[in-house]
């Protein structure tokens, strides 16, 4: 038997940005034919590292290494429209 009844929908909770975090920012292709993607990391209130990878499992693995050495967080930024995801937390 299915329970049909109806139930409150919360809304997700809104990511709020803190210093230190590790940012993995994506940049996407510009046009089709400029290249991959690029993943950027980022520490929040510091600015870029000058890291930037074309996968995203290598940008998160070094995020982790930087997370869990400065126990804060690993955030993905996909776009300014786009909330950002806590992937990890160290904190």
């Amino acid at each position: 038997m299915v329970d049909n009844s109806a139930r409150p929908v919360r809304p997700p909770r809104r990511v709020l940005l803190e210093d230190g975090d590790i940012l993995i920012v994506h940049r996407p292709r510009v046009a089709p034919d400029s290249g991959s993607p690029t993943y950027e990391l980022r520490i929040r209130g510091y600015g870029p590292l000058g890291e930037q990878f074309a996968r995203s499992e290598h940008a998160l693995a070094r995020a982790d290494q930087l997370a869990r050495e400065r126990r804060s967080r690993v955030v993905y930024v996909e776009g300014p429209e786009v909330d950002p995801d806590v992937l990890i937390s160290y904190r």
